[in-house]
């Protein structure tokens, strides 16, 4: 046998070996991310079922609702999204311990008339003291707590479990107004966002913004691009129209969601 034929009888092996390796490992990884999606989705079913053994006040559109003496029932022309930003970064994953999925950091309810096609804005503080559910690193429900509105995102699985327990803390917060639907997002989506809009124009009203970036001046209106919107975001400053409630209590959303009072 010539050498020739020797190195590729060698060759064809290394191949098939490879080959071969590829494949299992393929197989192999394929089966952990499958088991791994059925492990997250039978914890997601089993937080769900123990959730609906509890009676929160979720949302009910035909429920009537009594405020300072009146009877307010929700408006049925509103289209009521909950928006969320949560306070991670990167690809959004699905977790299976609690608290892995990050904290909701901006939470505003989007109010829109089918009508007359006029939208509101109500941004709900995430330091808002309410009941949550609460699970423990398992999963396991533990029953409710009066704790901070963004740790109720906390709980879920950093994707649709999160956002299903906020928006049912939110509804149960609200007296039982009913939400349509939530969107959610992470820090990375900021800059996509901002340029969607063509920026975001903001005057500089705080003269330490200028000590963390110098093309912030204090007095100046600047539009901001890209990832620049950021910091403001980060001090503090309101990324949504803010509509504070009134005497404590939401009445602004009952008047705005509810939309008509019956004697």
């Amino acid at each position: 046998m010539t050498e020739n034929k020797k190195r590729q009888r060698w060759l064809a092996a290394i191949l098939k070996i490879f080959v071969f390796a590829a494949v299992v490992g393929f197989v192999t990884f394929s089966v952990q991310s499958y088991q791994a999606k059925k492990e997250a989705e039978m914890m997601a079913e089993m937080r769900k079922s123990e959730r609906e053994k509890t009676g929160f006040q979720t949302g009910d559109r035909e429920a009537v609702r009594v405020y300072n003496g009146k009877e307010y029932r929700q408006n049925t022309l509103n289209t009521v999204i909950l928006c969320v930003g949560v306070d991670t970064s990167g690809a959004v994953e699905q977790q299976k311990v609690s608290g892995a999925g990050g904290q909701a950091d901006v939470m505003a309810l989007l109010i829109q008339n089918r009508a007359t096609d006029e939208v509101n804005i109500l941004t709900i503080p995430r330091d808002t003291m309410t009941e949550i559910r609460l699970f423990d690193l398992n999963g396991n429900y533990l029953g409710t707590d009066v704790q901070h509105l963004n740790l109720a995102y906390g709980y879920g699985d950093g994707e649709q479990e999160s956002c299903e327990l906020l928006t049912e803390a939110v509804e149960n917060l609200l007296g039982g107004v009913e939400i349509d639907g939530y969107v959610s997002v992470n820090m990375s989506a900021i800059p996509v966002l901002n340029d969607l809009v063509g920026g975001v124009t903001v005057t500089i009203d705080d003269p330490g913004m200028e000590e963390r970036d110098p093309s912030l001046p204090y007095g100046e209106t600047v539009t901001l691009h890209g990832n620049r919107q950021r910091p403001m975001c980060a001090t503090g400053h309101q990324c949504f129209p803010e509509r504070h409630f009134k005497n404590g209590s939401p009445q602004d959303l009952r008047e705005g969601v509810d939309g008509a009072s019956h004697e």
